[in-house]
């Protein structure tokens, strides 16, 4: 069995996303699936370096400060406040 030692997951994806897909994958000469698995083992490839660089961790505290202006459970003013102190 060729995927005996693999494992499943749905994926859904857009008309656009499904096209662009087809369309690589036949231009390259490999099925859709390969294509999906190189793709998404050359992603975890590039998260495994941002990790160990220390650059994941920046990205989602990026993403979680911006989530908590948004959602105004931070102020943006007492942030700047904050990096005044910070330089004085």
């Amino acid at each position: 069995m060729a995927h005996a030692k693999k494992k499943q997951i749905a994926l859904y994806v857009t008309d656009e996303q499904h096209e662009k897909i087809s369309k690589y994958a036949d231009k390259i000469g490999i099925s859709k699936q390969k294509l999906l698995e190189n793709i998404l083992s050359n992603g975890l490839d590039d998260l495994a370096i941002l990790e160990k660089s220390g650059i994941l961790a920046i990205g989602v505290g990026i993403r979680d400060l911006a989530y908590k202006i948004r959602h105004k459970e931070i102020d943006p003013a007492s942030i700047a406040d904050k990096g005044e102190q910070l330089t004085k």
